[in-house]
């Protein structure tokens, strides 16, 4: 077993959506708006990169196909 089962920890792993998003306040609480409004819920967010004015956002959900759809003008992969 592993430290963190050993610890009674679940690990679990999540594929992201990655985004790229306007450098600016507000920009990661109106997608979380967005997301919850469809229902989705957010595990993780995570900023990865800021260049330019934008960033490349990690975003984890119960549904990243439905993320996909929402934000497809904003998708990096």
């Amino acid at each position: 077993p592993t430290v963190i089962n050993r610890a009674r920890y679940n690990a679990v792993s999540d594929d992201s959506v990655l985004l790229r998003v306007t450098d600016r306040p507000s920009s990661l609480a109106r997608i979380s708006r967005e997301i919850a409004d469809h229902g989705i819920n957010t595990r993780a967010i995570s900023v990865l990169h800021n260049d330019n004015g934008y960033t490349i956002t990690a975003i984890s959900t119960n549904c990243n196909s439905k993320v996909r759809e929402i934000f497809q003008d904003s998708l990096v992969s």
